[in-house]
């Protein structure tokens, strides 16, 4: 394109000319300079980025989701009114695994020369329900009345799901085991960035004493 067009000047990012210039940029230069043309690089004090100018106003990407979504499936906000209204009548059992998916957010302030590894600054964790535990949590606040029976580990995290389920004013029927637990996914996130997940589970069997047991929600 350069040899056909011939531009009296050929513009390349302040990035091009600092350190060793890439062996594309070179090419460039030398069909620039072979018709008596002149390459020049633009300063480095301002930086014009896609990335960065997107972000200024990010779309709202769920509410095109959700659009698309009951497009394709001929779904309307009245249907989905009519539905919300039958869930009120309706008493509903989870059972399933509970997840909790927490945060850690940190801040990165350097890293190891010998190895690829990362320092970062600890800010704080944040823990949320997941897997069926959200699940009853949405159909409660949905209007129905929920039951939820699922297995937790005896730890801190035990105490977490008891507490949320409480305050949803979802009667639990907890399942302790204190041979495995309770579901952790810990994601490290470091300036926006994640760096990490930490997963926390025990796949084993439910032990047949568990299993043996009659378990009632009232």
């Amino acid at each position: 394109n350069l040899s056909i067009l011939k531009p009296d000047f050929f513009a390349k990012g302040f990035e091009y000319s600092t350190g060793h210039m890439p062996l594309a940029t070179k090419e460039e230069a030398k069909v620039v300079e072979s018709y008596g043309g002149e390459m020049i690089f633009t300063p480095g004090d301002i930086v014009y980025s896609s990335t960065n100018l997107l972000s200024l106003s990010q779309p709202k990407i769920e509410n095109y989701k959700l659009i698309d979504l009951m497009n394709r499936n001929k779904v309307t906000f009245n249907i989905l009114r009519n539905t919300l209204k039958k869930i009120k009548n309706l008493k509903i059992h989870v059972i399933g695994d509970t997840i909790i998916d927490s945060y850690t957010r940190t801040n990165l302030i350097g890293g190891n020369t010998k190895t690829p590894t990362s320092s970062v600054l600890y800010q704080e964790r944040n823990d949320y329900i997941g897997g069926a535990g959200i699940v009853a949590k949405h159909l409660k606040y949905a209007g129905a009345q929920v039951y939820f029976t699922t297995i937790l580990g005896s730890d801190p995290l035990k105490d977490f799901v008891l507490n949320e389920m409480s305050e949803s004013k979802i009667k639990i029927n907890a399942i302790i085991d204190k041979t495995r637990p309770t579901t952790n996914k810990n994601t490290i996130v470091s300036n926006g960035y994640k760096l990490l997940k930490i997963d926390k589970v025990d796949n084993h069997p439910i032990s047949e004493s568990i299993l043996s047991n009659k378990f009632r929600v009232e």
